[in-house]
C-alpha cells in the first residue's frame, strides 16, 4: 500500500489503488461474467431482448426535462423506490428506475405511475456506466439499501449528487468491507447523504468511515401493499369455503419441505386446512410441484388456472406481484427465508388479518423482527415441532390472531411519519418535492 502522509491524500491513493485493482480483476473475470449471463438467460433470469441495457445501451428515447434516477436491486428495494416516486412531486420530473432482476422488472411493468421509465441497471464497468450516464443524464441518483458498486459510485458522484436511502449493512457485508476500510470509507464519502434504516446500520456505516450517516428508520414501514384484485379474492374465497389457510410467503428452497412437514402433522390433527405456497422465485415452480407430489399431496397451480377444490391440499401460487392477495386469504403466514436466508420483510403481512410467524434467521430485518416480537406482533419458532404447535394454537384460537393484528397495526401507526422524514432529508441536498 502506498503511504505518503496521513489524512485525505493517503486515503485517496489507497482508494485509487483499490479501484484500479477492482477494475483489473473485473476485466480478468469478464469471460466468467459473460458465462454467468448466458446461464441466467437460459434460466430465464435475464431478459435476452433487453441485455443491452446491462451494457448501458438504451432503446427508449430520453424524455425532455429533469430526470430523477432511482436504483433498486431487487423486489424489496423496488417497492421502496415506487413508494418514494408516489410521494415525490412529478411536475415536470421523470423517474428512471433501474433494477437488476426480471422479477423486479415485471413488478415495475404493472405500475401506472406517470413519467416512469424502467431500465436494467448497467454492469459496474466504467464504459457501461459512462454510456448509461451520457445517455440518460440524471439530475440526482438515489440508491436503495446496500448498493455499493465502486465504479457506479465514483462516476456518478462526479456528475451529480447521490444518496443512499434505507441503507443497510448486513453482518457478512460489514465483515467483508472492514478488510478494506480505506476503500469503503472513500466510497461512502461520495454520497451526499446516507439514511440508515436502523441504528445498528448507522453505526456500521460510521465505523466504515461514513461522515454523513443518519438514522432515519426503515422506509418499508411506509410502503402500502399493492391493491388486491377483489374479483380474484372472492373467487378463491368461494373455492376455499370454510377451510383455514396457511401461507408460506416468499419461500426459498428448504422452506417448502419444512412447511409441508408442518402441514402433514396439522392434517393428522384433523385440521380443515389449505396450504398456499408463494415462492420467492416462481421459476422454481416445477421443482416445488415435484416436492409436493412426492409428499403425496394434491396441488392446484395458479399459473395453470387450476381451481382450488375440496381435494386440493396445496395451492401453488407461482405468480409475481400477488402476495397481497394470498395474505388476504391466510389465517397464518410463515415468512419465507427465515430458516437460513435472513428472512423477508414482514411489514406487508401486517396490513392483513393474518397471524405472522417466522424462523430463527431474520438477520436481514433484525430491528423490525425484534420490535414485532417485543410487542407480540409476530411469533418466532426454533424448529418444526415448535412451528407446528404455534400454527395449531393460532388456528384454534382466533383471539390470538386478533391480538397480534392489533399489535402490528399499532406499530405501523407509530412509524407512519418515516417517509416524510426521508423526503425532508433528501430536500436538504436536492429539491425533490
Amino acid at each position: 500500500m502506498v503511504r505518503i502522509q496521513s489524512g485525505a491524500p493517503t486515503l485517496y491513493i489507497e482508494y485509487m489503488l483499490y479501484l484500479y485493482a477492482y477494475n483489473i480483476l473485473s476485466i480478468l473475470l469478464l469471460p466468467f461474467i459473460l458465462l454467468h449471463f448466458i446461464f441466467r438467460v437460459c434460466k430465464k433470469k435475464v431478459d435476452l431482448t433487453r441485455l443491452g441495457e446491462k451494457l448501458g445501451i438504451a432503446k427508449i428515447q430520453r424524455p425532455d426535462g429533469e430526470l430523477i434516477w432511482l436504483h433498486a436491486a431487487s423486489v424489496g428495494e423496488t417497492f421502496v423506490a415506487l413508494r418514494l416516486m408516489e410521494e415525490l412531486s412529478q411536475d415536470g420530473k421523470y423517474f428512471l428506475l433501474t433494477t437488476c432482476t426480471t422479477t423486479s422488472a415485471e413488478i415495475v411493468a404493472k405500475q401506472k405511475l406517470p413519467h416512469l421509465i424502467h431500465q436494467y441497471a448497467p454492469c459496474d464497468f466504467s464504459f457501461c456506466i459512462n454510456k448509461f450516464l451520457n445517455y440518460w443524464q440524471p439530475s440526482i441518483g438515489i440508491f436503495i439499501e446496500s448498493e455499493i458498486w465502486p465504479n457506479r459510485i465514483n462516476l456518478t458522484s462526479q456528475r451529480f449528487k447521490i444518496a443512499l436511502l434505507n441503507a443497510r449493512m448486513s453482518d457478512r457485508s460489514f465483515a467483508r468491507w472492514k478488510l478494506c476500510k480505506g476503500f469503503m470509507s472513500f466510497c461512502l464519502s461520495k454520497f451526499s447523504i446516507i439514511l440508515a434504516q436502523s441504528k445498528e446500520d448507522r453505526v456500521r456505516f460510521e465505523l466504515l468511515g461514513a461522515k454523513n450517516a443518519i438514522y432515519a428508520g426503515n422506509i418499508k414501514y411506509s410502503i402500502t401493499p399493492p391493491k388486491v384484485n377483489s374479483k380474484d379474492l372472492e373467487t378463491i374465497k368461494d373455492q376455499i369455503g370454510n377451510r383455514s389457510v396457511l401461507l408460506a410467503a416468499s419461500s426459498h428452497e428448504g422452506d417448502e419441505e419444512f412447511i409441508l412437514n408442518c402441514y402433514e402433522k396439522l392434517k393428522k390433527d384433523k385440521l380443515n386446512l389449505l396450504l398456499i405456497i408463494a415462492p420467492r422465485h416462481p421459476i422454481r415452480a416445477e421443482q416445488i410441484l415435484n416436492l409436493i407430489k412426492s409428499k403425496g399431496f394434491t396441488c392446484s397451480r395458479r399459473t395453470q388456472k387450476n381451481p382450488v377444490t375440496l381435494n386440493t391440499d396445496v395451492y401453488l401460487a407461482d405468480t409475481i406481484g400477488e402476495l397481497s392477495l394470498f395474505y388476504s386469504l391466510a389465517n397464518v403466514s410463515f415468512i419465507g427465508g427465515s430458516l437460513k436466508n435472513g428472512g423477508h420483510n414482514i411489514l406487508e403481512a401486517s396490513f392483513f388479518k393474518t397471524f405472522i410467524i417466522f424462523g430463527p434467521d431474520m438477520s436481514n430485518f433484525k430491528e423490525i423482527a425484534s420490535e414485532y416480537l417485543q410487542n407480540n406482533a409476530a411469533a418466532v419458532f426454533r424448529d418444526e415441532t415448535e412451528a407446528t404447535n404455534i400454527i395449531k394454537s393460532a388456528l384454534n384460537n382466533s383471539q390470538l390472531i386478533e391480538l397480534q393484528n392489533e399489535a402490528a397495526s399499532t406499530i405501523l401507526k407509530q412509524k407512519s411519519q418515516i417517509l416524510s422524514i426521508y423526503i425532508q432529508h433528501l430536500n436538504t441536498i436536492y429539491n425533490v418535492s
